[in-house]
């Protein structure tokens, strides 16, 4: 809800205690003048020829014992014998009332008393001048000029007044004026009896309050005018009825050249004012009919507002300002101008108003309270079953002037929620569209709270007590976060910059979640940033960190700090999950977790740990570095960094590579292959050896400063220089590559492990005492055999003898050789290599 509203409320509360206070001045002027029996005529007819007696100085007092209520003083007295009646010339009469505390003097030129009638009539001019007695006193003790008069001056003509009844009556205008401001009305009646004073119609009445002690003439409150149909006072029961249709309006302060100034307008059916037992206003209420309800509004150069209510109620203080306003009913407020507009709607708004300046200090809104503001295609609401504003004073409009009180900070009584929509650019991958793409926010909490800055703009808003962020992004699915505390921040133009939300984060997205001890959000750069420590996880993954960052813009992924990322899906869960989003970075298209595992070295989850992680979600790249470290099932790696390509389902480790490999068939005894398969081997694949229980398995533990594994051809490569060592023997060269068992030719219960490999480059390898070397070496693990080729393949035994052939063949299981030359293949045995 915008201050503005708030202020034009305290305004409509001032015009009605203006109007309070000129109702008060004519009940007095009426009822005094009509119990005076006095009467005016002008335009006489000639007196008749017969007359009864005539006398100067006539002066009549009526009284209650020792008190007198009023003295009759005319300068001249006719009484006529014809017609019953006499004329009484240049009357005054002075009302002192019941209880001495008026001074009230009414005087005009004639008036003929109707004897008969028991009827005074006044046809001319009567002029009355009301004050009260203490004021009198005290204009007749103070120097001349000193004091200035507390005088109601009131003008009308054609009274007449019934002795019997106490009823007086004119049809024709009433002018008056007094120190706040002037009126007129058309008729009176009023009835002495049961002090019942109707003014008849086409009432009007100009209010000008005065100028407060030590204020500048610049300070002075804008004029006020009220019109109404008829009004009707009761003194006895001390309540004033202002009947409709009644306009009060107040035009704002002086525009520059050229503009159009404000314009506050009242309209009501009735208008009820209540007074205590010195006649000060104590309440004012304005209601409608079954078809027209009270409005207040309001019109100028900035925009138009204006706020409807079953009704409306002010309680005054005894010098006449406004304490309290309120709005009871359907309460329905709108403002517009040329950038934004605003709406409000509540059952209940109460306002606390300033002494003396009739500005709120605190408004209460209860009851389904709905608050909006929109400026172009951006909007922020509020719905709470109550709300708290809180105002300070702010600079005035013009110099010398009042100051403005200015909204400062509002909270919710209840749980509420903000939602906030705001145009932002197509994010990448969303669908083009003609419309403005919209980002909705919605902010839940036990108790909301916001401080506002100048003009009304909001600063920061927080909830507590157990909070919830929705976001809405186009193309993707609601993102939900929970929280004990958050906050957001805002620019002087109103646009959120930054979400903090603390204390037990937790994200959801579809199949994705994510949760922190901090989460920070921020509008410029379209990160999310969690912490503290932070995880995110899908379906298939988890990663946790100290910290986990989100590019929402470009699903830019970092992790810093204890970085640990777990892959339990399979390659296919990846390619499947590649289009999915997240809910572990509000607005990104993917997470580290949802980059799922790019390998599979084994059948059990896939682990990496390193210090710092770097990626991509849209592309699926992620680069772990800082003593990057990999493990699945007995497979892992070490390495400064490990990188990996979800599309390519590629992993690259670099720079100190260091790794260990179970062979396929590692927990289980092999048999020595028959010397009738002695020879080379077209598919390692197919051999399948005889087992029995019992071994230790087999690992290879491999060095190098890189290796890249390729999931699509369960292959690794290692390059640059390498050493592989197993319980068996080693194997050293420039390059290699490591066949694992596929998954899909994987047994039941196992779990793969290297099923083949071919080094190449200067390769050593070694068992026991003998080693050989050649270009390039195969390596079959279902057998054991290693088989040397390429260049000039020579075995070395532990005594230094050699061998050489074109190619050579033997097994980790004995000291079976195979030995392939020009001359042909031949075994050997258990027996010294021969030279």
């Amino acid at each position: 809800m915008r201050t503005q509203q708030a202020n034009r409320y305290a305004r409509w509360a001032a015009i009605l205690a203006s109007l309070l206070a000129v109702v008060v001045i004519v009940v007095f002027f009426v009822r005094r003048s009509w119990q005076t029996h006095t009467a005016e005529k002008q335009a006489r007819q000639a007196v008749p020829s017969t007359v009864e007696r005539t006398s100067n100085g006539f002066t009549y007092t009526k009284g209650e014992g020792t008190h007198k209520l009023f003295t009759i003083r005319a300068s001249n007295v006719t009484v006529y014998k014809e017609g019953n009646h006499s004329l009484w010339m240049d009357v005054w009469i002075t009302i002192y009332g019941k209880k001495g505390d008026r001074n009230d003097n009414i005087h005009t030129h004639s008036c003929d008393y109707l004897v008969a009638a028991e009827r005074v009539s006044c046809a001319g001019e009567v002029e009355m001048d009301l004050q009260s007695a203490e004021d009198a006193r005290r204009a007749a003790a103070s120097p001349a000029g000193s004091a200035p008069p507390k005088i109601v001056h009131v003008v009308t003509r054609g009274v007449t007044f019934d002795r019997n009844s106490g009823d007086a009556v004119t049809d024709q205008p009433v002018d008056f004026k007094f120190p706040g401001g002037e009126g007129r009305a058309i008729g009176a009646n009023y009835t002495s009896g049961d002090g019942v004073l109707k003014m008849r119609r086409d009432i009007h009445m100009k209010l000008t309050p005065p100028v407060a002690k030590g204020s500048s003439a610049k300070a002075a409150p804008l004029p006020i005018e009220v019109d109404g149909a008829s009004l009707d006072f009761q003194r006895t029961a001390k309540v004033m009825f202002l009947h409709g249709p009644v306009i009060v309006r107040q035009h704002g302060e002086p525009a520059p050249a050229h503009t159009v100034s404000e314009e506050r307008e009242l309209r009501a059916t009735l208008v009820t004012v209540n007074f205590d037992k010195q006649l000060h206003a104590t309440n004012i209420l304005a209601t409608g009919d079954s078809t027209n309800r009270p409005q207040l509004n309001a019109a100028g150069a900035k925009g138009n507002g204006g706020i409807s209510a079953d009704q409306f109620i002010a309680d005054l203080a005894p010098a006449g300002w406004v304490e309290h306003l309120s709005a009871l009913g359907n309460v329905q407020g709108d403002y517009k101008s040329a950038t934004d507009s605003s709406h409000i709607s509540a059952s209940r708004i109460d306002a606390e108003m300033v002494p003396k300046i009739n500005q709120p200090n605190a408004v209460t809104a209860t009851g389904a309270v709905r608050a909006n503001s929109t400026k172009g295609v951006a909007t922020r609401t509020i719905d709470t079953s109550a709300l708290a504003l809180d105002f300070i004073p702010g600079p005035p409009s013009r110099a010398g002037g009042k100051p403005r009180y200015q909204l400062s900070h509002a909270r919710s009584l209840a749980p509420a929620t903000v939602t906030m929509t705001s145009p932002i650019a197509a994010l990448p991958g969303a669908q083009q569209s003609p419309q403005p793409q919209q980002r909705i926010d919605h902010v839940t909490g036990q108790r909301i709270e916001a401080d506002f800055g100048d003009h009304n703009r909001m600063k920061r808003l927080q909830a507590h007590g157990g909070t919830q962020l929705d976001r809405d992004l186009p193309g993707r699915a609601r993102q939900t976060s929970t929280s004990q505390e958050l906050a957001v921040d805002f620019d002087p133009q109103g646009q959120w910059t930054s979400f903090d939300q603390s204390g037990n984060v937790r994200l959801k997205q579809a199949d994705r979640a994510g949760q922190a001890s901090r989460a920070h959000i921020d509008r410029a750069t379209d990160v999310v940033v969690l912490s503290g420590p932070a995880e995110a996880s899908d379906a298939s993954s988890r990663t946790s960190a100290d910290s986990i960052t989100f590019n929402q813009h470009t699903d830019e992924i970092r992790a810093d700090g204890h970085v640990l990322s777990t892959y339990s899906g399979k390659p296919t869960d990846v390619r499947a999950s590649s289009t999915g989003t997240t809910a572990a970075n509000p607005g990104a298209s993917g997470s580290p977790s949802g980059m799922g595992p790019a390998f599979s070295l084994g059948s059990d989850p896939a682990h990496i740990a390193s210090e710092h992680l770097v990626g991509n979600s849209t592309s699926g790249h992620a680069l772990y570095t800082g003593h990057a470290r990999m493990w699945q099932g007995d497979s892992i790696m070490e390495a400064d960094e490990i990188e990996l390509n979800r599309q390519a389902r590629q992993l690259d480790a670099r720079g100190n590579v260091q790794a260990v490999f179970q062979s396929a068939a590692s927990n289980l005894a092999k048999t020595s292959p028959s010397s009738s398969t002695a020879g080379p081997v077209s598919n390692p694949s197919s051999v399948q050896p005889s087992f029995s229980a019992g071994k230790k398995p087999e690992l290879w533990h491999i060095r190098t400063s890189k290796l890249s594994y390729f999931d699509a051809e369960s292959r690794a490569h290692l390059d640059d220089g390498f050493t592989a060592e197993s319980q068996g023997g080693s194997i050293t060269g420039q390059n290699c590559d490591i066949y694992f068992v596929p998954p899909a030719q994987r047994a039941p219960g196992t779990h793969g492990g290297i099923d083949h490999a071919i080094a190449r480059g200067h390769v050593i390898v070694r068992q026991g005492t003998r080693h050989g070397q050649a270009e390039r070496a195969d390596y079959t693990t279902a057998t054991g055999k290693f088989v040397l080729s390429g260049g000039k393949p020579t075995l070395f035994d532990g005594d230094g003898n050699s061998i050489q052939g074109r190619q050579l063949t033997f097994f980790q299981a004995d000291d079976t050789i195979l030995v392939e030359s020009e001359e042909g293949v031949r075994t050997l045995t258990r027996h010294r290599v021969q030279k």
